[in-house]
């Protein structure tokens, strides 16, 4: 593996652990902990950094597919994320506004309380572990 290449594999796990950290003190600051499906990013946070840090501390084929599965689950987790945020912003806004047409909901579902597009930040995460992980020489070994 080239300097070059091992940098940017590194960089992405850097980038994977730095999303993850940046993550929980955000959904910490903003009190993310009233259910407990909202300490679900909690436990995706942890499982990208401990997956990305494994990879790069011991690169073997056991921890490149271990950051592989990983990231299948913090990318399906954003997914469930963005899915959460959308179904209770559109349900608020239903209850507030029973008169309202389907798109004018959906436009509120969108730009309501809960940021519809904040968990893409995971989907963002799996993609730059998926990124670390692309033809590493590890899957070979």
């Amino acid at each position: 593996m080239s300097p070059v290449e091992l940098g940017l594999r590194r960089a992405f796990l850097g980038l994977v652990c730095a999303s993850a950290l940046g993550a929980c003190a955000e959904l910490a600051l903003g009190g993310h902990t009233a259910s407990p499906v909202q300490w679900v990013p909690f436990g995706l946070a942890a499982l990208g950094t401990v997956s990305a840090l494994g990879l790069w501390l011991a690169p073997s084929k056991k921890t490149l597919r271990a950051l592989q599965g990983a990231m299948v689950l913090v990318a399906a987790g954003g997914l469930f994320g963005i899915w959460e945020h959308l179904e209770h912003n559109y349900a608020f806004e239903a209850e507030i506004r029973p008169a309202a047409s389907t798109v004018e909901l959906l436009t509120e579902a969108i730009l309501g309380a809960s940021p519809a597009l904040a968990p893409g930040m995971f989907l963002v995460m799996a993609a730059m572990g998926f990124a670390a992980a692309w033809k590493h020489p590890a899957r070979a070994s």
